[in-house]
């Protein structure tokens, strides 16, 4: 027979496991023109999920087209440099953005 106890811990239990929330994660555009669901396409070797923003923090020589390679989501998309010029992404595919939404760092020229 359970106890009220048994019951208590085991709500408690379930309700701190729910609260439990994973930051975002910054993942860096490595300087290639990949496609952005690749893994090779940023630092570390992995692409944003859902719950990551997705950054451009290197100087990028010149203007780059990049192709999405699948639907994407991303809670947000960030630009801390400025880029060497135009940053375009390909058709054919959807990136949906969260939250985050799109975003510079201040004073970028």
């Amino acid at each position: 027979m359970r106890t009220k106890r048994t019951l208590f811990a085991a709500t408690l239990s379930l309700f701190a496991g729910l609260a439990t929330v994973t930051p975002a994660d910054t993942i860096i555009k490595d300087d290639n023109a990949d496609a952005l669901n690749l893994g090779s396409s940023w630092v570390g070797g992995t692409a944003p999920g859902s719950n990551d923003v997705a950054t451009w923090n290197a100087a990028l020589a010149a203007s780059k087209s990049y192709s999405l390679g699948a639907d994407l989501s991303w809670l947000g998309l960030a630009f801390t440099v400025s880029p060497g010029g135009n940053v375009s992404f390909g058709a054919g595919y959807t990136l949906t953005l969260g939250a985050q939404g799109i975003y510079t760092t201040p004073n970028l020229t």
